[in-house]
């Protein structure tokens, strides 16, 4: 089911490597362990569009393999928050992250102590958004970098969850993913589409400004972006009413 979404890409080709990656690639000798674990780690924190972190954890791989304790380490954090080009994966993360820690890592060693036993508690609630250990908002892994929590929206949305729809069209609209998931304005349009004729304000809205701007379309379509805020405004939107207005007078 995952290979027949647009949006979900879990590989990547040697050809498509920056070409940093691939001379760092060549020799995946342990001698060039720490140079390829320099640039996945510059990679991973590059501000701006990051542009090259969809690639870092191939670049952690064969450090890992080599039981390099840094690279194990930032390999297993990849995959616990479903960075550096890879999906979140509890078991995996936590596969790195113990043999990081037997190598003596002791950032790997306190992640491992205090998830081990219970490796699905690595992907916290994207729903709630609480991490489950401290309470607190905010951090936690977002729905759309785990695999098994983007099918579940796709599955929703397909069978009409309104809010699902909303979600799915919300992240696909972003175009800066990097990771499998992948933005797509087309499937964006799509989602909105649907959860807008279910009901969602908040959807006829971002379609109406997508029409308005022509964002990644064939240009502008002002009398479809003026569709769909009126019906943002039909909804109960006061901004859309007050836009639907304001259009109709332009």
């Amino acid at each position: 089911m995952a290979n027949d979404l647009p949006f979900i890409r879990e590989t990547v080709s040697p050809e498509e490597l920056p070409e940093e990656a691939r001379a760092a690639l060549a020799d995946p000798s342990p001698a060039g362990d720490a140079e390829r674990l320099r640039l996945a780690l510059e990679w991973l924190h590059e501000e701006g569009l990051p542009v090259n972190e969809r690639y870092a954890a191939r670049l952690l791989e064969p450090g890992a393999s080599h039981a390099d304790p840094d690279s194990m380490y930032e390999l297993g954090m990849c995959y616990r928050w479903g960075d550096g080009g890879v999906w979140a994966d509890p078991d995996t993360a936590l596969m790195w992250l113990k043999k990081a820690a037997d190598a003596g890592h002791a950032g790997a060693a306190e992640v491992v102590s205090a998830f081990s036993g219970a490796p699905m508690m690595l992907l916290m609630s994207a729903v709630s958004g609480i991490d489950p250990f401290t309470g607190a908002r905010g951090d936690f892994v977002k729905w759309y970098k785990s695999r098994e929590l983007t099918l579940g929206f796709y599955r929703k949305a397909c069978e009409g969850d309104a809010e699902a729809q909303y979600e799915l069209a919300r992240q696909l609209e972003n175009l800066r993913h990097v990771g499998p998931f992948r933005g797509d304005i087309r499937e964006s349009i799509r989602w909105y589409t649907a959860a807008a004729r279910n009901g969602v304000s908040d959807a006829a809205f971002n379609l109406a400004m997508i029409y308005r701007s022509g964002k990644a379309l064939d240009g502008p379509d002002p009398e479809a972006a003026l569709k769909w805020m009126r019906l943002a405004a039909a909804l109960g939107d006061r901004e859309a009413a007050s836009l639907t207005k304001q259009w109709r007078e332009e």
